[in-house]
Formats: structure tokens, sequence, C-alpha cells
């Protein structure tokens, strides 16, 4: 990655110094080097290149095709040959009656007996893998190879929310951003987070979406104590959101007096108590909406954090249906690593720990919390 002039320099000098590669960067953050029409012999070692450099080995056109010299992703052939070679060790191994896993880094001759897999014999470490003619050095810190060029459109259009573009995609071009929108005819929708919550969109930003949840409407006009229905919306590695303006909310089980007295004791004074909720008491602080960590409030309580309205005046601020509404703002960010992903043609995922997928569903890079 070239994240710096100096880095950069030192990268341009070593390649230069080294065969004279020459150098592409229409790769966004990245700049890649590449031989043509002469590529080494071998693949590089590890080592041997600067440390914040990945090699690909990757098949090439032919020289006759005349391609773009300057535009290494003309010099790629998606046809091509691949040679291989049996090791004399493997075949021994078939003759022999054996298998020879490919999914092992160690040469493995498995022999069946009875029904079962044996392990015969172990002989050392081999590396899998073809070597094709053409070597990419991709200036980088992040190991991951991306697609320059992206089959999504740069924008889609959305009917009432005019065109929209990345993180929010189209439901007819789910793998082209996080939050798929519904665009063909009546309300809209957008589906978020790995759940899948769907709201209704009124209006869309570049870090805010307006929504309104038909789900928490109904809870708010029937007055319904359910509130573990309502879910929360998680933070990824991916993307974090917020919901302004809200407030937290705890529902506390009330089995037993004792247990509800000591719940009591917990939030007396801080907050406002409900007991309109059969089984449950909810506890709230209007305009507190702080996300409790967990081990810090009572282990008979569950908290929740619902939007409000904007003004309380005129509102019962006793009864917490009164503050609650289902028209309200989500505030998303998203994290540097999905940006750098999706700018390098790949798809973040939902899920907690964080994964670029390349657009052939393959996992190019993974980071856990």
């Amino acid at each position: 990655m070239t994240n710096s002039v100096e880095l950069q320099l030192q990268t341009a000098m070593y390649f230069h110094d080294n065969c004279n590669y020459s150098s592409y960067k229409g790769c966004h953050i990245y700049t890649v080097f590449y031989l043509y029409p002469n590529p080494p012999v071998q693949a590089p070692t590890q080592g041997s290149y600067p440390p914040n450099c990945a090699t690909f080995q990757l098949p090439l056109v032919s020289p006759f095709a005349e391609p773009n010299l300057e535009d290494p992703i003309s010099l790629l052939a998606s046809n091509y040959s691949i040679t291989f070679h049996v090791s004399e060790e493997c075949q021994a191994c078939r003759l022999k009656g054996g298998q020879c896993p490919l999914d092992s880094q160690e040469f493995l001759c498995l022999k069946k007996r009875a029904g079962r897999s044996e392990l015969a014999l172990i002989l050392g470490t081999v590396k899998n893998g073809f070597f094709l003619c053409f070597t990419f050095i991709l200036v980088s810190h992040l190991p991951v190879l991306r697609s320059c060029a992206s089959s999504c459109p740069s924008s889609i259009d959305c009917g009432s929310l005019g065109p929209i573009k990345f993180p929010f995609t189209s439901t007819t071009h789910p793998s082209c951003g996080l939050f798929p929108v519904t665009c063909d005819g009546g309300v809209p929708q957008v589906a978020l987070g790995s759940e899948g919550i769907t709201y209704q969109v009124s209006g869309l930003s570049d870090d805010t979406i307006e929504v309104n949840d038909p789900a928490l409407k109904s809870l708010i006009i029937f007055t319904g104590c359910d509130f573990s229905s309502y879910i929360n919306l998680p933070n990824t590695l991916s993307v974090s959101f917020t919901i302004s303006p809200s407030v937290t909310f705890f529902q506390c089980l009330t089995s037993s007096p004792e247990l509800e007295n000591q719940t009591d004791k917990y939030f007396i004074g801080n907050y406002t108590r409900f007991r309109g909720c059969q089984g449950y008491t909810v506890y709230y602080s209007y305009p507190n909406n702080q996300v409790p960590t967990p081990g810090n409030y009572p282990l008979n309580c569950e908290f929740f954090q619902l939007p409000v309205v904007s003004s309380v005046e005129g509102r019962n601020l006793s009864n917490p249906f009164s503050l609650l509404t289902s028209d309200f703002s989500i505030g998303f960010h998203m994290s540097e690593a999905c940006l750098a992903c999706h700018a390098n043609g790949g798809q973040c995922s939902h899920a907690r720990d964080f994964q670029c997928l390349n657009n052939r569903g393959g996992i190019g890079i993974s980071i856990s919390l």
C-alpha cells in the first residue's frame, strides 16, 4: 500500500533495480509491479521482495495478442493450460492401493482397510499449487488480491429515493453493497445488519438513513411490553450503527419481591420506573442513551436502545410508550477496513469477524474481534 512517499520511493527503486519491472497505479491504494513478456522463471521466495508486498501468479495472454502493456489487466487471460506433475511418492502410493490427498501441505499416503482410512506414510512437506507464468507484485500491507474493475454499477436507480450507491445497493444487486434496498415500487425498504432487520425508508444520505419501523409502531400503539422482539442493530468490524435520538431501556424480570427490591435499589434515583408490564419492570432515564457494558447492570435485566421523540413537550415522562417513536434516523459508520475492501472489488460481510469476500465468494482477509 503506497501510504507514504518514502515507502512508494523505496518500493519503486527496488523493482526498478531488479529486472526493470513495469508499474501500474490504477488500483486505488495499491501499486502493481509486473514483468512482461519475460516473466521470471521461478516465483519469488518470501523475503526476496519488500515486506509490504504480496505476490500472485496469474495466467497471461500470448505476446501475439498485442495487449496494452501499460495495463496489466489487459494482459490476463481466463483461458489457459495447466500442466501438472504427479510426484514419484504419490505414484508409488497409488500402485500400493493408497490415496494421495490434495488438501494437505504434508504428503500423506492413505490406505483403506475395512472401510477405514489409515495413515500409512508421511514424507515431509510438499507445497501444492501450479506455477502460472506471470508474476504480480502487489504493494500492500493487506495480502489480498482484488479485481481493479468491479462488475457492480457505481450507482443504482432506486425509484423515489433516486440514485443510490455503496454501501447501499438494490435487492437485484445484493452483492454490491451492505444495505440492500427494495426499489421496485411501493414503499422502499432497507435490510440492515446480519439479522436483515427491515425498515421502511423515507430518505438516505452518505451516513444516515431516515426510517419508519412498522413493528415498533405496533408496539407503541398497543403498549406491548415485549421489548425483546425489538432487535438492536449489532455493530461489527464492517459497520457500526447509532439511533438518534434514543434512550436505553432496561427490561428487568421481577419473579419475586426480593429480586424486585434489589433491582429497585440499583436503579433508584437515576431512572424512572414503569410497572405496567406483567412480569417485568422497565427502567429508563430520559435522555440517557449510553450503552451499558456487560456486568454493570443487574443480571435479571436486558437492555434495548429505542428511538424516542426529539421533544418531550406535552409527553408523559412516566410512561415510556409516550416517549417512543417509530420514525427516526439511523446513523452508520463504515470501517476503514471495509472501505478498503470495497475499493478493491471485495465485499464486506455482516459477520462479527471481519471478512473481505472476493467476487468468487472466497475470503480474502479475515479479522477477528
